[in-house]
C-alpha cells in the first residue's frame, strides 16, 4: 500500500482542492479522513480524471464520483474518523475537494492509501 497525504491539518472552513495523484489503471484505495474540533458538516467530493499519461486533466475534465450511500455526490464528514473505500477504480487521476457547509470549523487530515495492479 502506498500512502499520500492529500490534506494535513487544514481548516475545514475553507474550500480546498487536494493535489492530483496519478494512479495506475485498476486501483483499490481507502480514503481516511480524520478531524478534530469539528463544528458543522464539511463535505468531501471525490473526483476522477482521465489524462494522457503523466499529464493531468485540465480543470474541465474532472468528474465527481457519486456517493452510492446518499442522494448527494458529497460525503458528509460527521465523525472524527471516516473511511471511504473503492475497489476497481479505473481513472488514472484522483483528487478530492473539501467544501465547508455553513458555519463549519475544525481541522482535517486526509490520507489516501492505495494499491495498484500494474
Amino acid at each position: 500500500m502506498r500512502n499520500v497525504k492529500l490534506f494535513e491539518n487544514v481548516l475545514a472552513s475553507n474550500t480546498q482542492t487536494s493535489i492530483e495523484i496519478n494512479l495506475p489503471m485498476r486501483t483499490e484505495w481507502i480514503l481516511r479522513v480524520n478531524s478534530s474540533s469539528l463544528n458543522g458538516t464539511p463535505k468531501i467530493y471525490i473526483e476522477e480524471g482521465f489524462g494522457s499519461g503523466k499529464t493531468p486533466p485540465n480543470q474541465y475534465d474532472w468528474n465527481v464520483l457519486p456517493n452510492k450511500c446518499s442522494d448527494s455526490d458529497a460525503f458528509d464528514i460527521t465523525d472524527s474518523e471516516v473511511r471511504i473505500r473503492s475497489n476497481h477504480f479505473v481513472a488514472n487521476w484522483f483528487r478530492i475537494r473539501l467544501e465547508p457547509n455553513e458555519n463549519t470549523s475544525g481541522i482535517m487530515t486526509v490520507i489516501l492509501s492505495y494499491k495498484d495492479y500494474v
